[in-house]
């Protein structure tokens, strides 16, 4: 698989439609059919995906969350990016 080019703010995110999603016990979980993997994720990794929805910049999903959360953005923006980034290594999202 080719590697993905990072993420940075100025670019646009979106869920990948091949995952399949389910919510048990007030945890999201991710099943990528492309690795035969699941993912669990917490509130705050919740909230990002249901942004990502539709096409999304990053620096929008990432002032969202902090404000939502009520977060420490020079704690919260690297931590949220790099969850970013891992969905996107996963295959999750996709740039667009």
């Amino acid at each position: 698989m080719p590697a993905r080019p990072a993420l940075t703010v100025d670019d646009r995110v979106v869920q990948n439609p091949d995952v399949v999603v389910a919510e048990s016990d007030g945890e999201l979980v991710l099943l990528s059919l492309e690795r035969g993997r699941c993912y669990g994720m917490n509130r705050v990794g919740m909230s990002i995906w249901r942004r990502l929805q539709q096409p999304r910049k990053v620096a929008d999903v990432l002032g969202e969350v902090i404000a939502e959360f009520d977060a420490p953005a020079a704690q919260a923006e690297p931590e949220a990016m790099a969850f970013l980034e891992q969905l996107q290594r996963e295959g999750l999202i996709a740039q667009g």
